[in-house]
């Protein structure tokens, strides 16, 4: 099978199993000028940073100078969804074993600790890891729920005008790994790019 039909497989069913949780960020109010907004997450796919009903106030600018480890907010049609800039243009970017292999070194993935997750009843404990992206000021965290298909993704690079981003719960996070066709975020043009968090109302480890 190739690597294409594997993508369109892994990503109808990550649409499934991570439901409506792949619709990560829902607008409840706006502030000021408009270009301050207050977000509500219906979804855990980037946990640990923020968890399912988490809060926070964005900035709606575009995102700003985007580098690795920023978290940004992105439009996909419709939809809102927040995830985190992993490769920049002309980065190579691939994973192996649910590690980040970026100009083609790994990323060290640091264990923290192991956990239970309410959303993942009567499954094995997920690791939490800790992981730095190249010109990240500290690391960020990030859960590995053990062995999926979005584990493996082969080197690609990324064109000009594009980022790749992740999820920080890798194996439930519908994000450049998976084609927009299944329900994925795909490469994100830049363009698609809408602001990025400044702080948290409810829970969340954004800036921590």
């Amino acid at each position: 099978m190739s690597p294409a039909s594997r993508r369109v497989i892994w990503g109808t069913i990550v649409g499934i199993a991570a439901v409506i949780g792949l619709m990560v960020v829902a607008l409840v109010g706006v502030f000021g000028s408009g270009y301050v907004r207050h977000f509500h997450l219906p979804s855990e796919a980037m946990a640990p940073t923020f968890e399912k009903g988490d809060r926070f106030v964005a900035s709606m600018d575009g995102g700003g100078d985007l580098k690795r480890g920023n978290v940004i907010l992105l439009a996909v049609g419709e939809t809102t969804y927040v995830k985190r800039i992993a490769a920049l243009p002309g980065d190579r970017i691939a994973m192996n074993g649910g590690l980040v292999i970026l100009n083609g070194r790994p990323i060290p993935q640091r264990f923290l600790a192991e956990e239970r997750r309410p959303e993942m009843a009567g499954a094995p404990p997920a690791r939490r890891l800790a992981e730095q992206l190249p010109g990240e000021a500290a690391p960020h965290e990030i859960l590995d729920m053990g062995p999926s298909e979005v584990d493996e993704f082969p080197e690609l690079r990324v064109p000009a005008g594009f980022v790749f981003v992740l999820g920080d719960n890798r194996d439930r996070s519908a994000d450049s790994r998976v084609s927009r066709v299944s329900m994925g975020v795909d490469l994100l043009p830049v363009g698609d790019v809408k602001g990025r968090p400044l702080f948290c109302t409810k829970g969340c480890k954004l800036g921590r």
